[in-house]
């Protein structure tokens, strides 16, 4: 099974098979569940890659953000630049 990798500066450049298959949908304030989002710099007009989060209990308004994919373990989000 293909790892899930990402992109410098930017978020899942590849997915897994688990995670490719969620829909790639926007969701409420309401919803529930794991949802990804392909992510755009307007300004430039280049993809930064797709961000995958989660929606539940306590963070049920804006999510968390996936770093490392849960299927598989690959990286979902390049956190070099996190800690600077």
């Amino acid at each position: 099974m293909e790892k899930c990798s990402e992109k410098e500066g930017g978020y899942a450049a590849s997915l897994c098979q688990h995670i490719a298959a969620i829909a790639d949908v926007f969701p409420t304030k309401k919803s529930k569940g794991i949802y990804k989002h392909t992510i755009v710099n307007f300004i430039e007009g280049t993809s930064k890659g797709t961000l995958v989060k989660i929606k539940q209990g306590e963070h049920l308004a804006e999510g968390l953000v996936f770093n490392y994919c849960p299927f598989c373990g690959g990286k979902l989000r390049d956190t070099t630049k996190d800690g600077e």
